[in-house]
């Protein structure tokens, strides 16, 4: 039974995330939308591009799950969320087999159901992004890699944690860091026999994963820079460059990459104090000052999971500190600070005679972090929870208005407005967005026959200049699109010929 019961409560937590926590309602937003788009493509045979243009930002492995449910292009947001959803569950499945060849049944079991319910996890669910996967296969993959280690380095279990290692690079880039630690820690292996057979996983990965590095290499070099549809030009330069958009900007300098990473490190201790659901600063920095005790505390054997942790924290000092960013880093979060705090009462117990207290502290922590865990993540669980109603009372404009291009435009008109990909998806037309704008001159470039201009959040000064500008000659606000805060100029004289509708 003990064996038994961990996989129980994973089964119970993944078919609650299949059928209870699912949401019918798409939560629109950018990155979402750019990926359902990117899986049309791949479903109508388009290729892996966005706006006619070969995509090299992030990998194609996502997009290509979501054109497995998008059917005939239809927005079905349930089979979207559900398919999200289902990698939330078996997230937590893949923690508790990746923690468990080191740790005891408990305190695995703990780790990943403590993740699996913190609000900030939660907060994750029904959102049509690719972190859920990522982590998934990520975890698996180390699992799997930890098994074939216990077995002296059995090439079947490595050869299968190398696969999926290698998928979870093809759905986030930054599993790209992955691969030195294989390649390291094989290394590091004791006895000729033992480190080759250690290095056959990290070979096979970095050969599944070179195809797609060679392949946005080779088309970041046949794009045009700077970036003006996306924030970033590629993920090198949005690393190491001033703009990161633009490779041709300055490199970041000593100074300026000491300033980002004291700037993000503010992020780092609101991602604890948000995983822990605290709002003091002091106890968030003390909680930091347990899971680095608890992390020292695991160099002393490291694995995988300690060379991800050490990376991915360092890469989003660097890079940034997004909540969202930090998703990977939340079940290791909560036990490197219970195994902090565990290493340290068994330091002032180890002269006392009760060995076990440590253990039992460790224990209790859980119970409390678990308890609290649920009572933040408590209301997004729900099916009362207000964030659908709350999408509806935002975007009920954005749908009203979509409603209206698609009856009054034809299938090839070309709209500009700032939250490009999400109307795009709405309307079914090609919509750039002037955002960005590093090049200028949008309205030549892109000849829009609409141009769609949130005026509560018009944020753009270069773009709103233009905008102006053609007004007087070229545009008009039209009182039959405009909505509430958005407003809708179309051509004064269309400038191509327009099938009929």
């Amino acid at each position: 039974m003990a064996r038994r019961l961990p996989w129980l409560c994973l089964t119970a937590y993944l078919l609650a995330c299949t059928f209870w926590w699912v949401r019918r309602q798409w939560w629109p937003e950018w990155d979402s939308a750019i990926y359902i788009l990117l899986g049309r493509s791949l479903a109508a045979g388009g290729g892996y591009a966005y706006l006619g243009e070969p995509f090299f930002l992030r990998p194609p492995g996502f997009p290509w799950l979501l054109s497995g449910v998008l059917g005939d292009g239809g927005l079905d947001g349930l089979s979207l969320n559900r398919l999200v959803m289902v990698f939330a569950g078996l997230l937590v499945a893949a923690v508790y087999f990746a923690l468990r060849f080191r740790h005891s049944r408990a305190l695995s079991l703990g780790v990943a159901l403590l993740g699996g319910t913190s609000a900030m996890v939660v907060a994750r669910f029904n959102r049509v992004e690719s972190d859920f996967p990522f982590a998934a296969l990520l975890f698996l993959g180390i699992g799997l890699l930890e098994r074939a280690r216990a077995r002296r380095e059995d090439l079947a279990w490595g050869l299968a944690g190398a696969i999926s290692i290698a998928a979870a690079l093809h759905v986030r880039l930054v599993g790209v860091l992955l691969l030195p630690g294989l390649f390291g820690l094989a290394l590091l292996r004791r006895g000729g026999a033992s480190r080759a057979r250690s290095l056959v996983p990290a070979l096979v990965a970095a050969a599944l994963a070179a195809p797609w590095l060679a392949y946005a290499r080779w088309a970041a070099g046949l794009t045009p820079d700077p970036a003006d549809q996306l924030l970033a030009f590629d993920y090198w330069t949005m690393l190491l460059r001033a703009d990161p958009g633009d490779p041709g900007s300055p490199w970041l300098s000593i100074p300026e990459g000491i300033e980002r990473v004291r700037r993000n490190s503010a992020g780092l201790f609101r991602l604890a104090r948000a995983t822990l659901g605290i709002e003091s600063g002091w106890l968030g920095g003390l909680a930091v000052a347990f899971a680095l005790l608890g992390f020292a505390r695991s160099l002393r054997a490291p694995s995988l999971l300690e060379w991800f942790a050490g990376a991915y924290a360092a890469l989003l000092l660097l890079w940034g500190a997004y909540i969202r960013l930090g998703l990977p880093l939340v079940h290791l979060f909560y036990l490197y600070l219970l195994l902090g705090v565990g290493d340290l009462a068994a330091r002032l117990w180890r002269g006392r005679g009760r060995p076990e207290l440590a253990g039992g502290l460790v224990a209790a922590g859980l119970a409390a972090l678990n308890l609290a865990s649920w009572r933040e993540a408590g209301p997004p669980l729900w099916p009362e929870d207000l964030r659908s109603a709350k999408i509806e009372a935002r975007w009920g404009v954005e749908l009203e208005v979509a409603e209206l291009i698609r009856a009054h435009t034809p299938p090839r008109a070309v709209i500009l407005a700032d939250n490009a990909p999400v109307l795009s998806l709405l309307t079914g037309r090609r919509v750039y967005t002037y955002r960005f704008g590093r090049r200028g001159n949008l309205m030549p470039r892109y000849r829009p026959d609409l141009i769609v201009v949130d005026v509560e959040e018009f944020s753009a000064p270069a773009f709103e200049e233009e905008l102006r500008r053609s007004s007087r000659r070229r545009f008009k606000r039209s009182e039959e699109l405009s909505r509430g805060r958005l407003a809708v100029y179309e051509a004064r004289i269309p400038r191509r010929k327009r099938p009929a509708s």
